[in-house]
This record gives C-alpha cells, sequence and structure tokens, in this order.
C-alpha cells in the first residue's frame, strides 16, 4: 500500500472516530490493522529492575566528622597538619601558647596545695575529736573547709581537662609543678582534614573552630525519589553511583515528599572504596527494585520503547481487548535500558500489547498528528 493510500484510510478512520475523541478505546478492523502496520506482542512482566538514573547528594554520615577548636584563647605557634591532609587518632595539629593557660595551672597548683593543707588539718582533727579533745563544731568546720577545698581542686582540674590537657599532663603538672606554655591540639579520629580555619601566628578565642577532620571511609547518598516508586524501595534495597561501580544499600527513607517535585528522600550508605567521593559531590544512583503493589501483585513490564506513546504529558499504551478494539491503558516509566523501558501499570497487562503503528493508534485515539505533545 503507498502512502497516499495509507494517508487515505488514516484519514477516513480519523474521519470516523472524531466523536469518540475523548473515548478511552480504539477500534479498527483487522484489516485496518494490518493495513496500518499494527503489530502486537505480550509485556513482559518484570520480578526486579534497576530505576531510572534519579540525581542524589553525597553527605557525611552522623558522628564521621569532628571539629577542632581551640580550648583557650591564644596564639597558634605550631602547625603540623594541613588541609587535604590524612591524620590518625592522636595525631599532633597544632600546638597553642595561651596566657589563659598558664593561669589556669597556676590556680590548680594552688588549689591542689589549699587542699593538702585542708586534709591535713582535717586528719589532725579527727585524732582530736576522736580523743575528746576539741568540740564537734571545730572537727565539723574542719571537716567543711576539706570539702571546700577538693571541690575546688576538682573543678581547677575539669578547667584544665576543658582548656584541652590530659589526664597524663595533669599528673606531670602536679608531681613535677612545672607550669607548661600551651596545649597540643590533636586528631579525635583518624581521617582527613577537610577544613582549615587557622595559619601560624594567628591569635584565636576559646572554642574558635581550627580543623575539621572528617573519615571518608564511608559515606552516604541522599537520592530524590519519585513518590510513584516509594512502594518498591524498603531498607536495604542495593543502590549502585553511575559508572564507578560502587555499591551500596538503603538505610532510611525520609516519609516526607518535596512539593515542588513530588520526589522523597532515600538514604543510602556505601563503602568509599579509593575515595571517588566527597562530601558534597553531585551524583547519579541507580537502585535495584523488586516491583508490588500492596497486595504482592507484580505492576510492572518490561516493553519496547516503541510501544510507549505520550499524549500531555502522561505516558500511555494500547492494549488489546479483542480482534477489533484496544483500551489505551496509562502507565508511568520508571526505568529505561536501551531500546527497552520498564513500565507501572495499575492493572494487571495480560492481553497483547500494541508493538508497533503506535502513531497511527494515537492519531485515531485523539483525533489528531500522532505527533507526541
Amino acid at each position: 500500500m503507498n502512502k497516499f493510500t495509507s494517508f487515505t484510510l488514516l484519514s477516513l478512520i480519523m474521519g470516523w472516530s472524531l466523536g469518540a475523541a475523548a473515548s478511552e478505546q480504539v477500534t479498527l478492523t483487522a484489516a485496518q490493522q494490518s493495513a496500518l502496520g499494527i503489530r502486537l506482542g505480550q509485556a513482559e512482566t518484570v520480578s526486579s529492575f534497576n530505576s531510572l538514573m534519579l540525581p542524589g547528594e553525597i553527605i557525611l554520615p552522623v558522628g564521621k566528622e569532628h571539629i577542632v577548636s581551640a580550648p583557650q584563647d591564644g596564639m597558634v605557634d605550631k602547625l603540623y597538619a594541613a588541609i587535604g591532609q590524612d591524620v590518625q587518632r592522636g595525631q599532633v595539629l597544632a600546638h597553642l601558647s595561651s596566657q589563659t593557660l598558664l593561669a589556669l595551672q597556676r590556680d590548680y597548683l594552688q588549689a591542689q596545695t589549699r587542699q593538702r593543707l585542708a586534709k591535713k588539718n582535717l586528719d589532725r582533727d579527727t585524732e582530736l575529736f576522736q580523743d575528746g579533745i576539741i568540740a564537734e563544731r571545730r572537727f565539723l568546720l574542719t571537716q567543711g573547709e576539706f570539702e571546700d577545698a577538693d571541690a575546688a581542686l576538682q573543678q581547677s582540674r575539669q578547667s584544665l581537662r576543658i582548656a584541652g590537657l590530659d589526664d597524663a599532663t595533669i599528673t606531670r603538672l602536679r608531681q613535677a609543678s612545672q607550669l607548661g606554655s600551651g596545649s597540643t591540639l590533636t586528631a579525635p579520629i583518624a581521617g582527613q582534614v577537610i577544613e582549615q580555619n587557622v595559619h601560624t601566628g594567628q591569635r584565636v578565642d576559646m572554642a574558635t573552630p581550627l580543623f575539621r577532620i572528617a573519615d571518608l571511609s564511608t559515606l552516604w547518598v541522599l537520592i530524590h525519589v519519585p513518590v510513584n516508586q516509594l512502594t518498591n524501595i524498603r531498607h536495604g534495597t542495593a543502590i549502585s553511583l553511575g559508572s564507578a561501580g560502587i555499591q551500596g544499600k538503603v538505610i532510611a527513607i525520609v516519609r516526607n515528599a518535596s512539593r515542588t517535585d513530588q520526589t522523597v528522600q532515600v538514604r543510602a550508605e556505601f563503602r568509599n572504596t579509593g575515595q571517588q567521593f566527597v562530601p558534597g559531590q553531585f551524583v547519579e544512583a541507580q537502585l535495584s527494585l523488586e516491583p508490588v503493589d500492596g497486595s504482592g501483585q507484580a505492576l510492572h513490564y518490561r516493553l519496547p520503547r516503541t510501544a510507549i506513546t505520550r499524549h500531555e504529558g502522561k505516558t500511555y499504551i494500547f492494549s488489546s481487548v479483542d480482534k477489533l478494539h484496544f483500551e489505551v491503558h496509562p502507565v508511568d516509566i520508571v526505568a529505561e535500558q536501551g531500546d527497552q523501558v520498564t513500565v507501572k501499570s495499575s492493572t494487571a497487562l495480560k492481553s497483547g500489547i500494541a508493538l508497533s503503528g503506535i502513531a497511527t493508534l494515537k492519531a485515531v485515539w485523539t483525533g489528531h498528528s500522532g505527533e507526541e505533545k
């Protein structure tokens, strides 16, 4: 049949169908179907498939980053680490000279002396009270003075800890009574210095952030997933990141949809082998999905791309009802691979599906050209 004959036949069919342009069925005789090149096939039910490439962002897991801040005001007189450097737990990062620390050490030694004298007085008055030489009131007064001195010592010791001195350093200070000129800042975790906010000779205030250290061995990715795929995702669903070959699994699903694009955030965890990814990086991810609806019935099918048509922003296929009728079926494309697409249908697709001649069927259905809108 030449092009003119096909066009004439299509025009006649469209003329017959204009009155039913809004119908969800298309009627064509067997001869018309043959003349217009309409071929049928079966939709392939799928038990698993990879999602479309979905946008995501790499973030640091909770507890995998630490801020090293100035324990007291002072001057950074030495730096031992820089941004981008890998460090081990306990590795020295910087040295901070501080007059405030000198005052804290002095206060600690003085508090230790007062506590020692108060303890001697208490031991003496305890014996005198037991021998009946002094009154209970004097004993209780001496006991109270010791408790006050001991509390002051503990407070002073805690101030040194807050200032960055560890217990071993405080013990050496107590034994030698020799004041140190500053404190050494060390890495609290093994990782990489991803932020450095200080340089040698800089004066800083107490609690000023100096370094940010992150453990990049394990990372999270926040994937934006369309809400219509949410039923296919569960904890443990496998994910892959682009072409890097990195595999991970879903660990959390945020049950709150974005109003702008109707997506939910799915958080997955993966081992950052070779440190290929960094926090803040935008990536594309695929999820390995197992399609089920609420009843457990599979409603996902694999079709040739040629079986799909679009109209007014939605996607459709044509399902054969009988030898003369085709039903217009809305579907959602959830995955694409080569010339094949995976679609989600609200009902089971058990009958034949039109695989070719789709533009003609669409023209008959809508009453106008089969071009996509």
